[in-house]
């Protein structure tokens, strides 16, 4: 469900309620995910005044959602995608959260 979250989010900057159409989620689900995302440097919450927030995937959270693209699209048969030379250095970044990231 988190990479439904980074999947609303690849799309463009998106303020919750709209998160919470396009993954079909409950607030209570939604909020627990956008708070783990931004624990770990995938998503960015950004102030808007006025109790408003906007939601923003950061570097890290775009690669990692083009590593799940990947991986789906590979794993169903639709496509061969292959990580490009850029993410590379974002997966090494990555892999001391491996650990908290499998929880996904």
């Amino acid at each position: 469900m988190a990479c439904d979250v980074l999947g609303v989010l690849y799309e463009g900057p998106a303020k919750p309620t709209h998160i919470l159409q396009k993954a079909n989620m409950s607030w209570n689900v939604l909020s627990s995910h956008l708070e783990f995302l931004c624990g770990h440097g995938l998503v960015d919450k950004v102030e808007q005044g006025d109790k408003r927030s906007e939601y923003r995937l950061t570097e890290k959270g775009r690669a990692i959602f083009q590593l799940y693209e990947g991986l789906r699209l590979s794993l169903s048969g639709k496509a061969n995608v292959y990580p490009t030379r850029e993410v590379f250095p974002l997966i090494e970044r990555t892999r001391s959260d491996s650990r908290r990231i499998s929880s996904w």
